[in-house]
């Protein structure tokens, strides 16, 4: 019998809510692009200027999300076993840093023309820092969760 509950559970299925992630940043990305192809974000650092593109960084994101979300989908059609808290934590740390990263521009538009930050408080760089190293963190987890379930042998 179909049930909902068993479509949509991470428990059993989370390369669908990565999918949904990925689909999310490539229609935001989409949006951009034919509504505001050269918005960027500038940043100062003391005395280094970096621009960061807006549209790459939803990309890397979107591709990003759509290879992990591929390793899950090939997880289960191989019928290997999905540890469902490591998938948890995979998903809601990476999730979590990336809200992290990109709440210092969290006044920014994503269709809006170029925003620049001069002033980069210690505050807003701990987030940044910290929303990197969960974001490292949970893509560690993520290969170990891929290695232990593919090399885990099945239980009759």
């Amino acid at each position: 019998m179909l049930n909902i509950k068993n479509i949509c559970s991470l428990k059993e299925k989370p390369h669908i809510i990565l999918w949904f992630f990925t689909a999310l940043c490539f229609v935001i990305y989409l949006l951009n692009y034919f509504f505001n192809d050269d918005s960027t974000i500038d940043i100062s650092y003391y005395d280094t200027y970096y621009v960061l593109s807006k549209s790459s960084l939803l990309q890397v994101l979107g591709y990003w999300f759509f290879v992990c979300g591929m390793g899950y989908f090939l997880l289960n059609f191989y019928n290997k076993r999905i540890f469902s808290w490591l998938s948890r934590i995979h998903v809601w740390m990476s999730l979590l840093a990336i809200t992290l990263i990109l709440l210092e521009y969290s006044n920014v538009n994503f269709l809006s023309s170029t925003k620049r930050f001069y002033e980069i408080t210690v505050y807003s760089e701990t987030l940044n820092y910290l929303g990197i190293l969960l974001f490292i963190i949970a893509q560690i987890i993520y290969f170990f969760h891929m290695l232990l379930s593919i090399f885990k042998k099945q239980q009759p």
